[in-house]
This record gives structure tokens, C-alpha cells and sequence, in this order.
């Protein structure tokens, strides 16, 4: 009688996990009267071609895959907030810099003309002091 699931690749692991979930099912312990017809009952509910433990094993390896799958995500979500993050800043640094650059030469210029008008001024001054004592 188990020679159809054996063929199917079926291990003892995968008829103690049916019975373990049948007895879930009923909430009682598994206590037949006749043995070999339960397991066909039971094994009858199945389809042989996909035992348990090879659709736990899909199951596990398509969670790692969509865990991966994840984690590239957010990793390459991270990068592109990285790059975002420091093309901003190297865009305001860019901004900032041009910014002040181009007011220090009006600075300069600016306080290069004060000074101009000062000593301007002072020139003068000092010319209309000697007007006045001569």
C-alpha cells in the first residue's frame, strides 16, 4: 500500500506530517480500527504526485527568493536615496559655492570703490585745508 506514495518520492516524514495533520483536524489522537485502510483513506485525500516535503521545500525556497528579492530592494532603494541625498548636496555645495563666489568679487569691488571715495575725500579735505591756510 505504500509502495505509490514511495514511488512518488513520499518519505516517513511526509505520512507522519499527514497524520499529524489529520489528528489536528479531528482534535483527537489517530486510533483506527483498520490500519492499512486509513492510510488509503488518508493517502487518498492527497495527490501523490506532490509529497509534502517537496512543496515544504518550494515553499521555504520561494520564501528566501522574495526575502532576497526584498532586500535587493531596499538596497537598491537605499542607493538611490544615497546618490539623491549627495547629488543635493553636492548641488547646493555647487549653488552655494557659485553664490558666494560671485559676491565676493562685488565685495571686493564694492569696498575697493569706498575706499576710492575715501581717500577721495580726504584728498580733497586736505586740499581745502591748504586753500584755506594760504
Amino acid at each position: 500500500m505504500l509502495a505509490a506514495p514511495a514511488r512518488h518520492g513520499w518519505i516517513a516524514a511526509d505520512l507522519n506530517d499527514i497524520l499529524d495533520q489529520e489528528g489536528r483536524r479531528l482534535g483527537r489522537a489517530l486510533t483506527p480500527t483498520n490500519p492499512r485502510a486509513f492510510m488509503r483513506w488518508i493517502l487518498g485525500k492527497h495527490d501523490l504526485q506532490f509529497p509534502p516535503h517537496v512543496l515544504d521545500e518550494a515553499a521555504r525556497a520561494q520564501d528566501a527568493a522574495e526575502r532576497a528579492e526584498r532586500r535587493r530592494a531596499a538596497d537598491a532603494e537605499l542607493e538611490v536615496s544615497r546618490q539623491r541625498r549627495e547629488a543635493g548636496r553636492a548641488a547646493a555645495s555647487g549653488a552655494a559655492r557659485a553664490a558666494a563666489m560671485a559676491a565676493v568679487p562685488d565685495s571686493a569691488a564694492a569696498q575697493r570703490q569706498r575706499r576710492s571715495r575715501e581717500a577721495a575725500a580726504a584728498a580733497e579735505a586736505r586740499a581745502e585745508l591748504a586753500r584755506r591756510q594760504r
